[in-house]
């Protein structure tokens, strides 16, 4: 059975956030016939999104063998940029399910799922208001025949619940809500894991809750990115930070996880290059895999990365967004999906296969002669052609589309902004911070970075350079769900940055818990 942020890392390290696995991935989701006739071949699925670069929006999706199979049933128009998006894929006998979210005419996200690209929607807990509002499908199972699904509902509930074959159990209040990515929930028989970390690193097996060891205490943060059991067993990745002090005045991070409640250090990072970060693992016999991201000493480059049994495996190195998102091994095969400087990829034994046009990466699984997806399906995608638009113009042609956006408010800045929760209280003040869920991304579907760690990751106005994001923190209430569109005047302008194109336009999407006070 079974995507921090990117925060950034994300995946902002945070994300992350990210990202399931079917019978040989995270999780093993797959229930392939042992008896197949294609046994002997190796199917590698890939969900996340797919960017159109005719429209500009990007679709739930799901990668075989590094060809997309684009999901749009049961999406109608839209002129927003992120349409839907794949959170979860489990393969059972030849049947392919994908779990994710749709947007409504209303541009809120609705949980739902794909059945072999056939759309089915869910039912989702009304909260005390009367409403859905935002709700996510963040992970799906297969286990003894049984259909597990695991929604999400930023801020709207106060217990955890899951589906079993369509119906709702509740976890005990004392299990987060804010639980976002597929990696962070595990089916064994019928034992459901969940794992997260608010205060301290913990998971939760049937409701009860075993507190993960912290050899170090009282770090400034510490996150959990992936479940995975194996047996008796019981492995958690997750990564925690320490703020400088003390004598030698120097930040830590450190990537690490945990077998049945005892901590195991991976990597350890200090000063100006410190990050390391955790996003899956996975158990194959005896050997313990961990995915993530790494920086150079020396460069500060972003490295993709995992770990067996602690032994440091790099996978590509660049001077922007380069990780590993998911793992997944069969017999003496290591597959890992992630990033190669903003290029969404995947690993076999270390060499690479290109997603083309893949906007995000949420899950992978690995799968001996299972799922029955056709050929024509395969090329269900047309051809994405190149605009011979200057990048000002595509910036301007964006900004002049979204301006026609119903809810989309424009400032005299000529920031772009909706409201899809308006939240409650007084607006962020300059200097103060709020905690924030967040998701960084381009037009064309790009995502720079995420936060999803739930009430983890904060924002202040005075800790930003750029003029567009200043005034988008001052525009937020606590408890809100935004998005903000950052035109390239208000960011880095027609120069760029180190690592950032001429014109670039930002869009934020944020969830705002509390003022720190």
């Amino acid at each position: 059975m079974k995507n921090p942020i990117l925060l950034a890392l994300r995946c902002c390290a945070l994300l992350s956030f990210l990202f399931s696995f079917v019978s040989y991935a995270q999780n093993d989701k797959t229930n392939a016939p042992k008896s197949s006739s294609s046994i002997s071949q190796t199917d590698v699925y890939i969900t996340g999104s797919w960017y159109d670069r005719k429209t500009g929006q990007t679709f739930a999706a799901y990668y075989k063998n590094g060809k997309p199979v684009v999901l749009k049933q049961g999406q109608g128009p839209t002129q927003f940029s992120t349409v839907s998006l794949g959170r979860s894929i489990v393969i059972n006998n030849n049947d392919i399910y994908v779990a994710g979210n749709i947007l409504d005419a209303d541009g809120h996200s609705l949980a739902a799922y794909w059945k072999n690209e056939q759309f089915q929607p869910i039912p989702i807990k009304i909260d005390q208001y009367g409403n859905k509002q935002t709700s996510y499908l963040n992970g799906i199972d297969i286990s003894n025949g049984n259909i597990f699904m695991f929604p999400y509902q930023p801020g709207t509930l106060n217990e955890y619940y899951y589906f079993k074959n369509g119906q709702e159990t509740n976890f005990p209040n004392e299990v987060p809500s804010s639980v976002i990515n597929d990696r962070v929930h595990f089916v064994s028989g019928n034992d459901v894991y969940v794992a997260n970390a608010t205060d301290e690193a913990a998971y939760w097996k049937n409701g009860a809750k075993v507190t993960l060891d912290n050899t170090l205490h009282h770090p400034n943060s510490v996150q959990v990115s992936s479940i995975f059991v194996s047996g008796n067993d019981v492995y958690v990745s997750g990564y925690k930070s320490y703020a400088s002090k003390g004598a030698d005045n120097t930040n830590k991070q450190m990537a690490l996880y945990w077998k049945n409640g005892q901590e195991i250090i991976l990597s350890t990072g200090t000063g100006r290059y410190a990050t390391r970060l955790t996003s899956s693992i996975f158990v194959s016999g005896n050997d313990v895999y961990v995915a993530g991201m790494s920086r150079d000493p020396n460069t500060g480059e972003s490295m993709a990365v995992y770990w067996k049994n602690g032994q440091e495996v790099v996978l590509a190195k660049g001077p922007t967004f380069t990780q590993a998102l998911a793992i997944a091994v069969s017999g003496s095969d290591v597959y890992v999906a992630g990033e190669n400087s903003n290029r969404k990829v995947y690993w076999k034994n270390g060499q690479e296969t290109n997603l083309t046009d893949c906007a995000e990466i949420s899950s992978m699984v690995v799968s001996k002669g299972g799922g029955n997806v056709p050929n024509s399906t395969l090329n269900n995608v047309s051809a994405n052609n190149t605009s011979d638009l200057t990048l000002k113009e595509k910036a301007d042609q964006y900004l002049a589309q979204m301006r026609k956006v119903p809810g989309i408010i424009e400032t005299p800045s000529g920031l772009l902004y909706q409201v899809f929760r308006e939240g409650a209280g007084p607006k962020v003040t300059f200097d103060q911070r709020i905690a924030v869920n967040y998701r960084i991304s381009f037009p064309d579907g790009i995502e720079r970075g995420h936060y999803r760690g739930g009430n983890g990751g904060n924002m202040s106005a005075s800790t930003f350079i750029t003029k567009g994001m200043q005034e988008a923190v001052q525009l937020m209430r606590a408890r809100g769900v935004y998005r903000f569109i950052i035109p390239y005047n208000l960011v880095y302008g027609k120069e760029g940055a180190k690592d950032i194109p001429p014109y670039q336009v930002f869009i934020y999407d944020i969830e705002t818990f509390e003022i720190e006070k």
